[in-house]
């Protein structure tokens, strides 16, 4: 029993397409923990420590709400990080695909 001419090659393009899928899904996963990793990472620092500067200097809630505000600082600022990672790569490649290179003059000069 003779294979297709190609059949190769399919089995290669399905190969590197499973392949780009997991790579694609561990990135969400590592993607989503790092978010929820720095939500809580943010909320515990600012709120602890907000609690504990007002323990110490008699400020019942001043320190509090401002690691409060603190904390939703660092949330947003890294969810705009999250929202813009591929942004930037899909700008420069469209920008990249419709512009024109001009041509080195050291190539005329050989010439």
């Amino acid at each position: 029993m003779a294979e297709r001419p190609g059949a190769d090659d399919s089995a290669a393009r399905d190969a590197a397409e499973q392949a780009r899928i997991e790579r694609a899904r561990w990135r969400g996963i590592g993607l989503a923990l790092q978010f929820g990793s720095t939500v809580v990472g943010a909320l515990l620092i600012g709120l602890g420590g907000g609690i504990w500067l007002d323990r110490k200097l008699h400020t019942s809630p001043l320190w509090l709400f401002v690691g409060l505000i603190l904390a939703f600082v660092a949330i947003g600022y890294s969810l705009y990080e999250l929202a813009s990672i591929d942004t930037s790569r899909r700008g420069a490649a469209r920008k990249g695909a419709s512009r024109v290179v001009a041509p080195d003059d050291e190539d005329d000069a050989d010439a």
